[in-house]
């Protein structure tokens, strides 16, 4: 993955603007996930998988945010339906887009 990307993906978690402990099903999966390893360490191997994956989610959700903003920006409001303007802005809500 690219470094920037990876960088800026820490970066947002150093912040608190990207905080997994604030969604209750990523706290329950982890828990789950802990008690199955005695001392509660997960191996590197996993914790490096589950960071892979989260950094890939980023990437993936940063370049659909972008997309969506870009789009949104072309389209007249009066044009978006309401229910996808909803949306819209349901999704940036949830990270405090403005």
């Amino acid at each position: 993955m690219n470094e920037q990307l990876k960088d800026f993906f820490y970066d947002e978690i150093d912040r608190r603007h990207l905080d997994f402990e604030t969604f209750p099903e990523y706290t329950e999966l982890l828990s789950q996930c802990l008690a199955l390893f005695p001392g509660g360490d997960l191996p590197t191997e996993i914790a490096d998988l589950l960071d892979t994956a989260n950094c890939i989610s980023f990437a993936y959700g940063l370049k659909l945010g972008l997309g969506l903003n870009r789009w949104a920006q072309r389209s007249p409001r009066k044009r978006l339906s309401s229910k996808l303007w909803e949306l819209f802005c349901g999704i940036t809500s949830i990270w405090n887009l403005k």
